[in-house]
């Protein structure tokens, strides 16, 4: 029923799973609420944008820059949602991981690298700040699928101070750059 979905999240810390071919719109749904195909939370105010993976059952990635239903701009979490479908084939998004340590507001947002959807190849790549002047920034790498409902770090390493919100770009021959 809802074969072009996408994800969507704000500063409220909603994540919505919405229909591209009928967004619905505010107050339009059943009993006056949005007509999403599904929404969760709140997990955090979101200053960047959902990271999706289509592998292993399908995955999205979201750090939230603050750590509840605030929009605070803080400190946030590294969330892990699964895709499935509930009771009645619906599509839904199921929050299934949180990582530990907090992630500063100027954290950026996730990137993928894979070979497409195949098992073991994914990488979940963030530039990680520790608070919103990116000072002590890390590039981190991230196992796509969580252990125990936590996110498992692969690989870290010192980049300085970061620039605010900026995802690591990928390049070819298998580098990743990070902005400073």
């Amino acid at each position: 029923a809802h074969p072009n979905l996408l994800v969507a999240v704000g500063k409220q810390g909603y994540v919505y799973l919405l229909d591209r071919d009928s967004l619905g719109g505010t107050r339009q749904g059943i009993g006056g609420g949005d007509d999403v195909v599904s929404r969760i939370g709140p997990y955090g105010g979101v200053w960047s944008r959902p990271t999706a993976w289509p592998g292993d059952g399908g995955y999205v990635y979201i750090p939230t820059a603050s750590g509840g239903g605030s929009a605070d701009g803080s400190n946030g979490y590294l969330r892990y949602y699964r895709y499935g479908l509930d009771g009645n084939g619906k599509p839904t998004l199921a929050l299934v991981a949180t990582s530990a340590d907090s992630f500063g507001f100027s954290s950026s947002s996730a990137v993928v690298t894979s070979d497409e959807s195949s098992t073991g190849s994914a990488l979940v790549w963030i530039v990680w700040a520790p608070s919103g002047s990116g000072v002590g920034a890390q590039l981190r790498c991230y196992d796509p699928v969580p252990v125990n409902g936590a996110p498992q770090l692969r690989w870290s390493a010192a980049v300085g101070t970061s620039s605010k919100f900026t995802p690591p770009g990928v390049g070819p021959n298998g580098r990743i750059y990070v902005g400073t």
